[in-house]
């Protein structure tokens, strides 16, 4: 999948959107399975690291963007990946009533 990014900021934020979307999913499997309260703990935090570090990589490839607008739609399928994680994050707390 990554051989569809010619941008190596495109490679990288759809890493990154994997690695947070995998993350969060295992945290919240865990926390599912078994509720303990350290994992709440670990999950909360993860989420307030992942969407920092996806907020800063969306300006960052809203800038990209901008500067490479030939490679259009590359920037919009990786900005797609990126806010993806949004909603999915939204779902899992909406779940737990956090």
């Amino acid at each position: 999948m990554l051989a569809l990014f010619k941008h190596r900021i495109n490679r990288i934020a759809v890493i990154i959107a994997a690695v947070c979307f995998s993350i969060g999913t295992l945290l919240f499997v865990g926390y599912w399975l078994k509720p303990f309260d350290f994992l709440l703990g670990i999950g909360i935090w993860f989420v307030l690291l992942a969407f920092m570090l996806n907020s800063f990589m969306l300006l960052v490839l809203l800038i990209n963007g901008l500067l490479h607008y030939k490679d259009y739609k590359e920037h919009f399928y990786t900005l797609f990946l990126i806010i993806l994680n949004l909603p999915i994050t939204g779902f899992y707390l909406y779940l737990f009533d956090l």
